[in-house]
């Protein structure tokens, strides 16, 4: 009588254990959507478009999807001026023996959508965002730029917002950031893609890095 008492003690124990599991997962289930959305929210930080045109300078990386989105910004009025900045040459391009950079790149695809000559600069510097930041404070000094807006990619925002704002703002330059969509995946449901996987990861690994270094 005693064992079977026991065992059914232990049958009950691992009984609740399951229902707890159970139960904990079907929660986990029906929230899992608006948690993982919320991780990748996390990392969107952007300021609102004013009705004042602004030079727009577009960070190096990814300039199909940046330099859509400058032209679009340019086109709707928000933007005077597109500052293209990059200094790294992608490695497709090497394999094709073409010595382009971000920069160079992003400013050819502005023009071939429209943007006029007179309106894209160059910065043709800077593999980092913390370059970037610092190639184009030194372009605002030589510009007496006041107000500016720095266009990356939509998970970058909150990193670019933190390397940039403080910086500027201390010497009375005011930054807008602003971010342009992906076009591997969809942001808000970004673990349905392996790119989309990887961005993220990939970007909550650089915001450690900026934090332990900067």
């Amino acid at each position: 009588m005693l064992i079977n008492k026991q065992l059914s003690k232990k049958q009950k124990k691992w009984l609740y254990t399951a229902i707890a599991i159970s139960l904990f997962g079907v929660i986990l289930f029906l929230v899992h959507v608006p948690i993982l959305r919320g991780v990748g929210g996390w990392l969107i930080s952007e300021d609102a478009k004013g009705e004042q045109a602004v030079p727009l300078f577009v960070l190096g990386g990814n300039s199909y999807e940046r330099g859509k989105e400058a032209a679009g910004i340019y086109k709707a009025g928000y933007a005077n001026t597109l500052i293209c900045v990059g200094g790294n040459v992608p490695q497709i391009l090497l394999a094709l023996n073409i010595n382009k950079t971000e920069g160079e790149v992003t400013e050819i695809y502005v023009k071939e959508l429209g943007v006029p000559n007179s309106a894209v600069k160059l910065i043709n510097e800077s593999s980092s965002t913390k370059e970037e930041s610092e190639a184009i404070l030194n372009y605002c000094r030589e510009n007496n730029y006041k107000k500016i807006a720095i266009l990356s990619s939509l998970f970058h925002t909150r990193r670019v917002a933190r390397t940039f704002k403080d910086k500027f703002e201390a010497e009375g330059i005011q930054v807008l950031i602003w971010g342009s969509a992906n076009t591997d995946y969809d942001i808000l449901e970004w673990w349905k893609s392996e790119a989309g996987m990887v961005t993220l990861f990939n970007e909550y690994v650089k915001h450690l890095y900026y934090f332990l270094k900067y």
